[in-house]
This record gives structure tokens, C-alpha cells and sequence, in this order.
């Protein structure tokens, strides 16, 4: 565990990890393992679940960016940015068949914790999208179906604002849900795994773990004032961005 997240003074310094839909759950596999490891190398940990680490002294805030690809649509691309500082994801934008990218579209009420280095021409609120987890959210069977559906609703510029709403919630329980929670994990990857379900909504007693969360999260941060973090840290700096500010004193490169 680092004793903060690495200093990001600009998108550059953002770490990208691509994940291309239609390879389906083994590529979901080979983005959420280097996502959680990223987590746990600057979070404290609760049961070896990463809970969320200090914000940088310098910048605060601090993120990551998971690149949405498709092997038979070159030159698409969706990017989704996410918060470090509570493992959620703030924002997405598009980019078509080498056009410019699109404004970054964050979700209501979340501008606060949008980069400081992405400027505010540049940012569009996803009016009465707020990222709240809803009890119809929905997580069907086949990650290819789950992770095709959320590419091709969020590249197009033309999607209504149900249907953004619906995979960028679908997003949220698979790619922030499923690192934090082990019932999460293990419900969402049988799913994603099967052919079909029956019902693809997320049961009561699953919202009840994610509604939890705070609490754990509470105690981690808790516990954290009492550990000291690591002098001597070996990292990849892939996963972390620039590691030159971090607070420790030897990195691996």
C-alpha cells in the first residue's frame, strides 16, 4: 500500500486499461485483475477488498481509464473515467472512425469530482443521470451481450438517454461492483459466464451488500490511521500512471 495515490497533473498521467467487448469475460478478466491490483496498491484493504485511498496532497483527486474497443469497428473507442478516491465512475466520451473525441459526459451532481486538468468546455452533464444504483438495474447473461451492449449504446451520439443510463449502470455493477464486493463478484461473473438467465435483475439482497459498503469503507479508512505505509514499494507503473510522486522511495521500473 502506497501512502497515496500517484500525483496526475495532467490526462497523461491517467493509466489506461483497454478492454475489447467482443472477446467477452476473458478479456473483462484480463482488465479487472490489473484494476484490482492497481486498488490495492493504494487503498487500504478490507478482507483484501480495496477500500479507497487518500486523495494526492498536491491534486486530490486521482483516476484511472477503462479504453472500451471492438475488433471489427476500428477507430471506435469509448473511454470511461474513473475516481480513486471512491472507485466510482464519474464520466465517459466517444471517439468514431479518427474524428475528434467527444466533451467528457459525467454524471449529475458529480462535477466536484471531475480532473481538475479536464476544462469545463471540455465536460457535459448527463442531465438526471445521477450513477445512483437503481432496483431495476439489470446484468444479463453473457459478457459479450453485457459489455457489446454498453459499447455500441455509448459510442453512438445518437443513443437516447434511457438506454446511456441503463449500460452506464450496467457498467457501474461490472466494473466497480465486482472489485469491491465477493457476492457481487461471484453473482455477476456467473452470469456474465452463462448463456442465459431468466431474470437479469440484480436481486434485493445483492443491493443490500452495496448499500453496506460505507460502512466497511468507514472502518478501513479507520484502521488506516493507524498503519504506516510502506517505504519501499515495488510497483508498475503502468498500472499507477506517474509514479514519480507518490510518496515512497524506491519504484520498480
Amino acid at each position: 500500500m502506497l501512502p497515496y495515490a500517484p500525483l496526475q497533473r495532467n490526462l497523461q498521467h491517467v493509466p489506461v486499461l483497454e478492454l475489447y467487448v467482443d472477446e467477452g469475460f476473458t478479456a473483462l478478466e484480463t482488465v479487472l485483475k490489473p484494476k484490482k491490483l492497481r486498488e490495492l496498491l493504494i487503498t487500504p484493504a478490507f478482507f483484501k477488498t480495496p477500500m479507497t485511498p487518500p486523495p494526492h496532497p498536491s491534486t486530490g483527486y486521482n483516476y484511472h481509464i477503462i479504453r472500451l474497443l471492438h475488433h471489427g469497428k476500428h477507430g471506435w473507442i469509448v473511454e470511461l473515467l474513473f475516481c480513486d478516491q471512491n472507485g466510482y465512475l464519474l464520466a465517459y466520451r466517444r471517439q468514431r472512425l479518427g474524428a475528434a473525441w467527444s466533451k467528457w459526459f459525467f454524471f449529475d451532481g458529480l462535477e466536484d469530482y471531475m480532473p481538475v486538468f479536464i476544462p469545463k468546455n471540455n465536460r457535459k452533464e448527463l442531465t438526471k443521470i445521477t450513477g445512483a444504483h437503481k432496483a431495476d438495474t439489470t446484468v444479463p447473461a453473457c459478457a459479450v451481450t453485457v459489455l457489446v451492449g454498453i459499447f455500441f449504446v455509448l459510442v453512438n451520439p445518437n443513443s437516447a438517454s434511457d438506454l446511456i443510463e441503463r449500460e452506464l449502470l450496467r457498467g457501474v455493477v461490472v466494473l466497480c461492483e465486482t472489485t469491491r464486493v465477493k457476492i457481487i463478484d461471484e453473482t455477476v461473473t456467473s452470469r456474465l459466464l452463462a448463456e442465459w438467465c431468466e431474470d437479469p435483475t440484480m436481486v434485493d439482497r445483492l443491493w443490500e451488500h452495496i448499500r453496506s459498503w460505507k460502512k466497511m469503507l468507514n472502518c478501513a479508512l479507520d484502521n488506516r490511521t493507524r498503519m504506516k505505509a510502506r517505504s519501499n514499494v515495488l510497483v508498475n507503473p503502468e498500472l499507477l500512471g506517474d509514479v514519480s510522486d507518490c510518496g515512497i522511495t524506491t519504484i520498480a521500473r
